[in-house]
């Protein structure tokens, strides 16, 4: 997807893609070695880049709309959950 190219959703990864159904998530992997953004680490962050993600996702798919007899629609869910790390 073009919209996994751009700077500001660097830490978007694609889980899958189901028939219709397309997963993506942030912060899967925080502190990783090509993260130099120190912010990029907080939840609330990757909260934030998610919802601007399907902001994003939203805007191309009217883009589509409006250049082609397609009538799509997108419908997005968003969960927050922390991990625990258990030994």
């Amino acid at each position: 997807m073009q919209l996994l190219l751009r700077p500001q959703f660097k830490s978007v990864e694609k889980i899958k893609t189901i028939g219709s159904t397309y997963m993506a998530a942030t912060g899967l992997a925080p502190g990783r070695a090509d993260s130099h953004d120190e912010t990029e680490l907080s939840g609330e962050n990757n909260v934030i880049t998610m919802t601007n993600f399907a902001f994003a996702m939203i805007k191309f798919l009217d883009d589509i709309n409006d250049n082609s007899y397609n009538q799509f629609h997108l419908r997005i869910g968003e969960g927050f959950f922390y991990s625990i790390n258990c030994m």
